[in-house]
């Protein structure tokens, strides 16, 4: 059976669907204000892998849905700050409109593809869910109006309700009437959080009656995956995935928020992949530490070598990125084209190697136990038709080419090779050798074969 990890039990279980015929599972998304860096990158990596496992590995009928928050502090911020002349609302929806292309251009360069969501619902398509959930809160008596603003009451809901259990938090320190109006994470501290947010000047808004209350605004941040992944998919989810730094407080307020509105749990299993590190500290926008994928471009990495860092890294643990990490994973990934090139005819059949695979992909997406077992296939006297079976196989369950794509070659480099034969001929070696340099300077590798030459795209 296949175990992953729980964050809410700190522990490995086993995972067997609500439904038997599909997998629900839910993404916290992106907020669409700005370039991405390759840590918010690497979530979505983890996902991706975890859908195509449960899809290809597991045969399962996976539902995935990733939001987009494109109506928040920053994006309200920013796009003010752009579109100054503009309707707020139009302003907001053309700058975010904007980022959200940039991510998908992304997500695509990464081989996530948006044929595996099941929706990317974005924040300003769900205000009346968001208004209804926030109303069934209300009404319930785990919220309270103050200055035109709809809090969550987290003293009246942990009178009944656990709160914290996805990080085993004291709650002694709780202080009545504390809140916070901020769409930005608090970590240190456990506050009343806001569902709805009254308008200010220049902000865009929604028109919100509740309980005889004019309340132009907007909704909080907190709300938007609770409500969307009721509307959507229908609670509880099977799969919850996001970052380590959404735990507290974002995935505790959506737990709050079904159990008080909806009354239902949001998810039986919450997957969260680990922080991504640069010199020892976590990468993020605050610090300055962060690189863009096109930042990494420019340094000579590829986008499949940079997903394949991430894959084989294990989501669970810290990473380190660096220019020897990333040049490590490129080495491995032609290493493993090489040898799948060369590979020889061999007699052993692979499956008790491929158990073993299955064993490590079960056992919490262990997937550099799974890279062992596959380099073991290549490198040992197996097969060479099931060895490359499985490896396209593997293709599907990992988003990486194991095999060189087809690329056509240029007339031009053929040309040099076919004078690189002639000179050959005439026993011209220093022109030969020229030929090749020039070759492998154009982004070429030219390899002597028995019939003649090879010519690869590096």
């Amino acid at each position: 059976m296949l175990k992953l990890f729980n964050t809410i039990r700190k522990e490995k279980q086993e995972f067997r669907p609500i439904n038997k015929d599909e997998v629900k599972m839910y993404s916290c998304g992106p907020t669409v204000y700005n370039y991405p860096h390759v840590g918010n990158l690497r979530a979505f990596i983890f996902a991706d892998t975890l859908y195509r496992w449960l899809k290809y590995g597991e045969k399962c009928n996976v539902k995935w849905v990733m939001n987009l928050t494109d109506v928040d502090d920053k994006t309200i911020k920013n796009s003010r700050e752009k579109y100054p002349k503009m309707d707020e609302k139009t302003a907001l929806s053309k700058y975010t409109l904007y980022y959200e292309g940039v991510f998908f251009d992304d997500l695509a360069e990464l081989n996530i593809q948006k044929e595996s969501f099941f929706n990317n619902p974005r924040a300003t398509e769900y205000i009346e869910e968001m208004k209804d959930l926030t109303r069934m809160i209300y009404e319930k008596g785990y919220a309270k109006i103050i200055e035109g603003s709809v809090f969550f009451d987290l003293v009246s809901y942990v009178k009944s309700n656990d709160y914290g259990k996805l990080i085993n938090l004291d709650l002694d320190n709780l202080k009545t009437g504390t809140r916070t109006l901020s769409d930005e994470i608090e970590k240190e501290n456990v506050q009343d959080f806001v569902l709805w947010k009254g308008v200010k000047k220049g902000e865009p808004y929604w028109d919100f009656e509740l309980d005889g209350h004019d309340l132009k605004g907007r909704p909080g941040w907190h709300i938007e995956c609770s409500s969307m992944g009721h509307a959507i998919l229908g609670l509880p989810l099977d799969i919850h995935t996001g970052g380590v730094d959404l735990t507290f407080p974002h995935h505790e307020n959506e737990i709050a928020q079904a159990q008080a509105g909806y009354e239902l749990d949001t998810a039986n299993f919450w997957l969260h992949n680990e922080h991504l590190m640069v010199d020892g500290k976590k990468m993020s926008k605050s610090l300055g530490n962060f690189y863009t994928l096109a930042d990494l471009r420019e340094k000579g990495f590829s986008a499949e070598a940079i997903r394949f860092f991430f894959v084989f890294n294990h989501y669970g643990s810290k990473v380190n990125l660096s220019d020897e990490s990333l040049e490590a994973a490129s080495n491995t990934l032609k290493n493993i084209r090489n040898l799948l090139s060369i590979k020889k005819e061999g007699s052993k059949d692979i499956v008790d190697i491929r158990d073993r695979f299955y064993g490590a992909m079960r056992d919490d997406l262990n997937t550099s136990v799974a890279l062992a077992c596959m380099m073991e296939l290549l490198k040992g006297d197996y097969k060479k038709d099931e060895v490359s079976q499985f490896f396209k196989e593997a293709e599907d369950i990992f988003g990486i080419y194991f095999f060189e794509k087809n690329v056509k070659i240029p007339q031009d480099i053929i040309d040099l090779a076919e004078r690189r034969v002639e000179a050959k001929k005439q026993k011209d070696y220093q022109l030969a050798d020229s030929l090749r340099n020039e070759i492998i300077a154009k982004g070429y590798e030219l390899r002597d074969t028995q019939g003649g030459y090879e010519i690869k795209k590096q």
